[in-house]
């Protein structure tokens, strides 16, 4: 008995991109400067301590939070 392995289809998709994001959280910066693509086909794992803009990041992402400039 042989096991054939799925095959290889090319990822379908968008390509993510995020440039000079900028978040103010109360009084200091939680993203500041923040330049990245996330290509279609990818894992990304986000990984930061606790209260370092992992979260503000995802919703920023997604649409829930807007765009701040100077």
């Amino acid at each position: 008995m042989s096991v054939d392995s799925p095959s290889h289809k090319p990822a379908i998709g968008m390509v993510i991109s995020a440039g000079s994001l900028r978040y103010l959280h109360s009084t200091a910066a939680t993203l500041e400067g923040i330049n990245m693509t996330f290509p279609a086909g990818q894992w990304t794992c986000i990984l930061g301590r606790s209260g370092c803009g992992k979260t503000s990041l995802l919703r920023y992402l997604a649409g829930l939070l807007d765009r701040q400039v100077d």
